[in-house]
């Protein structure tokens, strides 16, 4: 049975190494102590070192190799990082901010809404405007549905939110009677199905 005769082995190894201390801190370090043994920090050696079962000599790992600079620049944007979430719950999902776009789009949106709500009509002409703009909507369903009752109720369906915006335009209106012109007289007249029935007597 053959073994390695005692104090034979010489191995070289790097004279300094890198150590990350728990700060995250790079310091260099020497790699053995004057009495030439393997130096430790924070309780662990330089080098590990183990039995081989095939009493040979074996380098398992040549170690990483990092630029002192690089390493110092990564462990100190680590470092800021940690300060800044050391009050900060890491595990807490972060918002997420809307996308601007679609945010801006929303705003006009609402926007437009409240417009709609608030709009009224104030003058005459601002009601015989959306009077025009109401029969000339029901004079376009008819045309387009030409008798046909079921595509005259699509149509209608189709216009449907434009025709309760305009009713309730119409219905909303009261006139002033301190203007100096005569309101003109609307005649009786019985629309569509979906359309209202509006009756003559809006005059002043």
């Amino acid at each position: 049975m053959n073994k390695t005769l005692w104090n034979t082995v010489s191995i070289q190894i790097p004279e300094e190494m890198v150590d990350i201390t728990k700060t995250g801190k790079v310091t260099i370090k020497k790699t053995l102590t004057k009495t030439a043994n393997i130096s430790r920090s924070q309780k662990t050696p330089a080098i590990k070192f183990m039995p081989s079962e095939d009493n040979q000599i074996h380098i398992l790992n040549k170690g990483k190799v990092w630029d002192i600079e690089d390493l110092r620049k990564r462990t100190d944007k680590a470092r800021a990082l940690m300060k800044k979430n050391a009050n900060k719950n890491i595990f807490e999902p972060a918002v997420k901010k809307m996308n601007p776009i679609l945010e801006g789009k929303i705003i006009k949106r609402a926007r437009e809404l409240s417009a709609k709500k608030a709009k009224k009509l104030k003058t005459h002409y601002q009601y015989m405007s959306t009077l025009d703009k109401f029969r000339g909507l029901e004079n376009s369903v008819l045309t387009q549905a030409n008798g046909n009752l079921e595509k005259q109720k699509e149509l209608i369906n189709k216009y449907s939110n434009k025709i309760k915006e305009l009713k309730s335009l119409l219905d909303e209106f009261h006139p002033d009677r301190t203007e100096s012109h005569i309101f003109l007289y609307e005649p009786e007249y019985t629309g569509p199905s979906g359309f209202s029935k509006r009756k003559g007597g809006r005059k002043i």
